[in-house]
């Protein structure tokens, strides 16, 4: 019997000798990946939005009329909350090399799932979005900046990508645009109600089995 627990245990030691050799090897990469984003950060500082403006000054010509203007006029926000570094990070890096790609974050060349996860950052705080990471629009890759502009919005609100808002549903809701040209209708395109005064894009709770069915982001009192 001596002979047949031997090798066992030889097998049993040399196992877990690699699993404590693999997970301290995982770690002390991970360490190291850490300490690597720890120097990079300290490294990459944060400038200000009056840095950014020397070189996008179309930009802040109009950002004293954005809802984001707010974090730069309330001088309460910590750096990374503040005006054009809020969204797109610490800008040392952009400004010491003139610029060069991927020193900064840009939008467009972000994933989608990215995209939604940085405007939470700050956008969380109100129920209206409480469901918008199991909205129908975020299930369909549908994102902020598809129907947002944060810096060429020509709608009063909202900082919508098109004015008037229906344009803007109607993109992606061509059987909505051709039933509002019907006679019997909601007077959508007149402009007596929009499209969110019976939606929420962000998500909605749903409380109905006809909800969970087919959830429409329709509000609902009950």
């Amino acid at each position: 019997m001596s002979g047949i627990r031997r090798p066992i245990r030889t097998h049993s030691f040399v196992f877990l000798a690699a699993m404590v050799l693999f997970v301290g090897g995982n770690a002390l990469a991970q360490n190291q990946v850490a300490q690597k984003q720890t120097a990079q950060s300290s490294a990459n500082k944060f400038v200000g939005s009056e840095t950014c403006k020397g070189c996008h000054q179309p930009i802040w010509d109009k950002f004293n009329r954005n809802a984001h203007f707010r974090s730069v006029a309330s001088k309460k926000e910590p750096p990374e909350r503040t005006g054009c570094e809020g969204c797109h990070g610490p800008g040392n890096n952009h400004v010491e090399s003139f610029g060069a790609k991927g020193t900064i974050v840009t939008f467009p060349d972000m994933p989608k799932e990215k995209v939604l996860d940085t405007c939470l950052t700050c956008h969380t705080q109100t129920l209206s979005r409480a469901n918008i990471k199991r909205s129908s629009h975020t299930l369909n890759n549908v994102v902020c900046t598809n129907c947002h502009s944060i810096h060429g919005s020509t709608a009063p609100q909202f900082l919508l990508a098109k004015s008037p808002q229906q344009t803007l549903c109607y993109d992606c809701h061509p059987n909505q645009r051709a039933q509002f040209s019907m006679p019997f209708k909601h007077r959508v395109n007149e402009g007596f109600m929009k499209c969110t005064d019976c939606h929420n894009p962000h998500g909605t709770f749903q409380p109905t089995w006809a909800n969970g069915a087919k959830p429409r982001h329709v509000e609902t009192s009950k």
